[in-house]
C-alpha cells in the first residue's frame, strides 16, 4: 500500500488527490492520510504490513518526528534521510553549493546591527527558513530597511541576491529517482546530460530521491542558478511528473 501523508495546515490536499487518482490509473493502490493521525494505533498497523510507502507531500516542521515514529513500522519512507536531517532552506543552499551547484550569493540574517555591512547587491531577497514560506523583494536599501521591521525572528529568515538576467529563464524540473521531467513538456523530451548530472549532484548531496526545483537557466549556454529545492512536489502543474512519480515510486 502506498500513502501520501499531507498537513491540514497547508493547501497540498488536492496535490495528494491527483497523485491518489494517477496510482488509480496505474492499478497501484494508494490512500491519503494527514499527518497528525499517524501515530494512531489503527495506522501504525496498517504501516506495518509489507510492502508499504510512504510519501510526505508536506513541509510540516515535526516531519523528523514522524519519520522516527514511521521508522518502527517498517514502512519504506521516500527521502527518508533528507527528512530526519536539517532543511532550513539556507542550510539546504549552502550543502548543495558545497557540490558544486550555481546558486545565488545568500547569507544567513546577521544581527540587526550589522545589515549596513552586508556584500550583497540588490535587488535581494528576505527569505523564510522554512520550505513555502516568506519571500520578501527588495529593490533597494529603502525598500529593504522598510521589509526588515516586519520580520519578527530574523534568524528564521536569509538574505538571497535576485537572479536579473535577460539570457536565462525561470524553470521548473522534477527528479524523480534519476528521471528529469521539465514542468513545461508535454512529455519526457531530451534533457541534456550535463543538467542531469546538476540536478543528480543536488540529489546525492541532499538524499533526496525525490524533488523539484526551481532554476533560472539557460540550456545552450550551461549557465545556471538553482533558486529553490522542495522535497515536498506534488506535481500539480506537471502531468508527466505525476505519471513518472506513480510509476518509477509507488509500489
Amino acid at each position: 500500500m502506498n500513502y501520501i501523508l499531507f498537513s491540514e495546515n497547508e493547501q497540498f490536499r488536492a496535490g495528494a488527490e491527483m497523485v491518489r487518482l494517477e496510482a488509480l490509473k496505474q492499478n497501484k493502490q494508494c490512500e491519503i492520510i494527514e499527518i497528525g493521525s499517524i501515530a494512531n494505533e489503527n495506522n501504525l498497523k496498517r504501516f506495518s504490513d509489507k510492502p508499504s510507502l510512504g510519501y510526505f507531500l508536506t513541509n510540516d516542521v515535526s516531519i523528523p518526528l514522524y519519520v522516527e515514529i514511521l521508522k518502527r513500522t517498517g514502512i519504506n519512507i521516500i527521502n527518508k534521510v533528507f527528512l530526519s536531517g536539517n532543511s532550513q532552506k539556507f542550510t539546504l543552499q549552502q550543502k548543495v553549493r558545497g557540490c558544486g551547484i550555481n546558486i545565488p550569493k545568500s547569507v544567513s540574517m546577521p544581527n540587526i546591527n550589522q545589515i549596513d555591512k552586508l556584500d550583497l547587491k540588490y535587488p535581494l531577497y528576505i527569505k523564510s527558513q522554512k520550505q513555502g514560506d516568506l519571500v520578501i523583494y527588495n529593490k533597494d536599501t529603502k525598500e529593504f530597511n522598510k521589509n526588515i521591521l516586519t520580520i519578527n525572528n530574523i534568524t528564521d529568515y536569509y538574505l538571497e541576491e535576485a537572479v536579473e538576467a535577460e539570457d536565462l529563464t525561470l524553470r521548473k524540473f522534477y527528479f524523480i529517482k534519476g528521471s528529469v521531467v521539465d514542468m513545461d513538456m508535454t512529455d519526457l523530451g531530451d534533457i541534456p546530460e550535463w543538467f542531469n548530472t546538476v540536478l543528480k549532484n543536488i540529489s546525492q548531496s541532499l538524499g533526496l530521491e525525490v524533488f523539484s526545483t526551481d532554476i533560472f537557466i539557460n540550456l545552450h549556454s550551461r549557465e545556471y542558478f538553482c533558486i529553490d529545492i522542495n522535497p515536498a512536489s506534488s506535481f500539480f502543474k506537471s502531468k508527466i511528473a505525476r505519471e513518472e512519480f506513480v510509476k518509477n515510486i509507488l509500489i
